[in-house]
């Protein structure tokens, strides 16, 4: 094998120098956003992930980079009330990643498992955009994304014969929780289609919530409760208080006995108790229920922080 030419080792650390120092470019406009994002400085954010962009434009193509500058330039000029200009740097985004995504395909578990995050994710977050500005069906169709991928990486099974490249994605798919975020993300789209009061479509996704986080957690646990308080406020909002009381009841028995019992969490599941002892005429315990939550709020409000 012939010596490399010490000018081609030259030249090769020169291009991996400059690559270094346009990705550390890239890393420092970002998180110049971010800080600005975090302060409510929004147009100084989208100043800096404008550059974020260009700088992504000029140095890569179809790389996940592209689209993380377009959803948080989305973000920015979403909280500036810029909704033409969220709404189609969302979209640009969303299809920009699914260009990066053809043209990397995953090398390992470990790879593939990173891809799922970050698609999940962005797709979340145009969502939210969406759903922010009414476009109820464009945040259904993200949302229904973030369950498609979830879905796909937590029901993925040990082939025949396993290697340890399977083993190991197997580990990371217990101990990142794959399941319960299928429910994370089957609860964002049911909490979307509550609030279009397409309540069957919010109950059917909240009964696989359910399913998913009981067999995940348990039947007593504080994650499983959550699911039960939703399913309850759904009968509620139907007037099937015969269905809804012995859930709240259950979910407070539940934060009761999980030291859940002076939690946000709580009150609010004593509210929604509350409100249907309201309309069920039993306004004397509806008071009784009240004034427990209104003491968990006091207590949390004046304890130090």
């Amino acid at each position: 094998m012939k010596p490399v030419p010490a000018i081609a080792i030259a030249v090769l650390l020169l291009l991996g120098s400059f690559v270094r120092a346009q990705e550390a470019e890239w890393s420092r406009l970002i998180s110049l956003g971010d800080e600005a994002m975090a302060k409510r400085q929004y147009p100084q954010a989208e100043a800096a992930y404008r550059e974020a962009l260009k700088v992504a434009e000029q140095h890569w193509k179809r790389d996940a980079r592209l689209a993380g500058a377009l959803i948080k330039l989305a973000e920015a000029c979403n909280a500036e009330s810029k909704k033409v200009d969220a709404e189609a740097f969302a979209n640009r985004s969303v299809a920009t990643l699914g260009e990066a995504l053809k043209a990397h395909k995953p090398k390992n578990a470990s790879d593939e498992l990173e891809q799922v995050e970050v698609s999940a994710s962005l797709f979340d977050k145009a969502g939210d955009i969406f759903a922010a500005n009414q476009k109820y069906l464009d945040a259904e169709t993200m949302y229904r994304r973030v369950i498609a991928v979830r879905e796909k990486y937590a029901s993925e099974k040990f082939p025949a014969k396993p290697n340890n490249e399977d083993f190991f994605r197997s580990m990371m798919q217990t101990l990142g929780d794959a399941a319960p975020k299928v429910a994370d993300a089957n609860d964002k789209l049911a909490d979307l289609y509550r609030s279009e009061r397409k309540i069957e479509e919010a109950m059917f996704l909240y009964q696989q919530s359910e399913v998913l986080r009981e067999k995940r957690y348990g039947p007593d646990k504080p994650q499983t409760a959550k699911s039960l308080n939703d399913l309850a406020t759904c009968y509620s909002l139907q007037g099937n208080y015969d269905q809804a009381e012995p859930l709240y009841k259950r979910v407070i028995d539940i934060f009761d006995h999980a030291e859940y019992k002076d939690t946000p969490q709580m009150a609010t599941t004593l509210e929604n108790y509350a409100l249907l002892l309201k309309r069920t005429d039993r306004l004397t315990e509806a008071k009784d229920i009240l004034q427990k939550a209104g003491a968990i709020r006091t207590n949390l409000a004046t304890a130090p922080q």
